[in-house]
């Protein structure tokens, strides 16, 4: 099929209904049809959507599919103006062997056992937080949980688990940033040059007095990579940056979105509020139903292949829907019903991608929402909207999944 005569195709990425957290009706019509269906892209250009769970993990585990964006043609791009000339790709949009070999430089910190030995510290995050919410109040107006909570997790937990910086430098780095990664997507260009200043400063000083490499990861990556000369410095300052803002966005909406869902299901979260415990289901099914990075498992094939049927040309784009296959009923029944008694196994939860590329922060992304919602309903047992679900501002239809503000009550 040209170019010319895709017009008959559904357009993508689809949209979300209005006022709405919930998938776009035709990831259920596409995944009825079959497993492998073809859309075009705002550019007029056909590609491959890929809607069950099976096919996606096969798709996502494949060498015959390429993660490299910035030099293979036929990259899916699903928005314009976001590829952006010149772009020097972290590991994330390599492949291997380089993606692997980059990907080992900072692999040890965030490992499952990694991320164990920092638990007491993700806590004490969260702890303050909230406990900085509750101290505050909200007789002066509503609080919103994006800006207050949402927003601040993650950042604070790389800088201070991972980079070792001090709380009063994290802290004032947080206050000042504008490059957060949040859900709105208006992290300014002064905000991201900051951030970048600030990154660099960050590896003089870490050059010029390592810490000790199996503690600190930026003294790990200047002593075992850049003085090796493996990495140049704009590679490393990339690296470090893609480091501390990739999983925002996604653990930002999966807190608002799960505090949405829970306040939505009364019942469920009376049971986390006298389990707290339940913590760790209750993050699975918010990953699963909601899916927060769902546009992201983008790939271009490199040989002709077959998946699901359907007989694809070498250099296709091909999307994995990994929200799609998160609501797979042959794999979740009743797949559009929240429940946290399902069973979601955290190494099948599609919700960070799967194969080569999966998210490599994913282990410390699940402790930070179990810290979350182990926490937020047993320190603030009233907490409530504070306006109205339908006046609540979502991201773009066409974007990932989000809520701007959370205004709040307890």
């Amino acid at each position: 099929m040209s170019q010319a005569n895709t017009s008959d195709l559904p357009m993508y990425p689809f949209a979300r209904p209005p006022k709405s957290y919930d998938p776009p009706a035709e990831l259920a019509e596409l995944r009825h049809q079959g497993p492998t269906e073809r859309v075009q892209l705002f550019d007029g250009r056909p590609a491959w959507i890929v809607t069950r769970d099976k096919e996606v993990r096969e798709m996502l585990s494949s060498d015959k599919f390429s993660n490299d964006r910035y030099n293979r043609d036929g990259y899916p791009e699903i928005h314009s103006g976001t590829k952006k000339d010149g772009v020097r790709p972290t590991f994330v949009h390599m492949d291997d062997p380089k993606h692997a070999r980059h990907r080992a430089m900072t692999e040890s910190f965030f490992t499952q056992e990694a991320t164990e030995a920092v638990k007491p510290q993700v806590q004490e995050v969260v702890d303050s937080l909230i406990d900085s919410i509750k101290e505050r109040g909200c007789n002066n107006g509503p609080i919103d949980l994006v800006k207050e909570l949402a927003t601040v997790v993650n950042p604070k937990v790389i800088l201070l688990s991972i980079l070792k910086v001090s709380e009063k430098e994290a802290n004032e780095l947080i206050q000042s940033s504008s490059a957060l990664g949040g859900t709105s997507g208006s992290a300014s260009e002064s905000g991201h040059t900051d951030l970048h200043e600030y990154i660099s400063q960050l590896i003089d000083a870490r050059t010029e007095k390592p810490r000790r490499p199996q503690d600190d990861l930026l003294s790990k990556l200047v002593v075992d990579e850049y003085r090796q000369a493996n990495l140049d410095r704009d590679d490393l300052v990339n690296l470090v940056y893609m480091i501390f803002v990739a999983g925002n966005s996604a653990i930002q909406s999966s807190i608002v979105l799960g505090v949405i869902t829970l306040l939505q299901h009364q019942d469920q979260l009376e049971e986390l509020k006298e389990n707290p415990e339940l913590a760790g289901r209750v993050v699975e099914e918010i990953l699963r139903y909601h899916t927060p990075s769902a546009l992201n498992s983008r790939r271009v094939t490199t040989t002709d292949l077959t998946l699901g049927g359907k007989k694809i040309k070498s250099g296709s784009g091909v999307i994995g829907s990994v929200r799609s296959a998160n609501r797979d009923e042959r794999v979740y029944p009743d797949a559009d019903k929240f429940s946290i008694h399902r069973q979601v196994d955290p190494h099948q939860n599609l919700a960070f991608g799967h194969g080569p590329h999966n998210c490599q922060g994913q282990w410390l992304s699940r402790m930070e929402l179990q810290a979350i919602f182990s926490s937020l309903f047993r320190k603030l047992p009233n907490l409530r909207l504070a306006i109205e679900p339908s006046e609540l501002e979502y991201t773009s239809p066409t974007q990932n999944v989000g809520v701007l503000r959370l205004p709040v009550v307890f």
